[in-house]
């Protein structure tokens, strides 16, 4: 396993200098903080109906 990466290392390099994917990774990193803070308010917003819990109408509308 070590050996086919190895081998194929010099293709690696290329992609990793490829400058629209770097782009592309650098948009998606770039990204990440927002996907995940407002995934935790998707969260509370659902989790607690799937126990029984129902949020009022105005809280729920400022979660979502």
């Amino acid at each position: 396993m070590v050996k086919r990466i190895e081998k194929a290392q010099p293709f690696f390099g290329k992609v990793a200098t490829n400058q629209y994917l770097r782009a592309i990774r650098d948009g998606f990193i770039a990204l990440m903080p927002i996907i995940i803070f407002s995934s935790f308010f998707s969260l509370i917003a659902n989790v607690p109906q799937i126990l029984g819990f129902i949020w009022p109408k105005k809280i729920f509308k400022f979660i979502l």
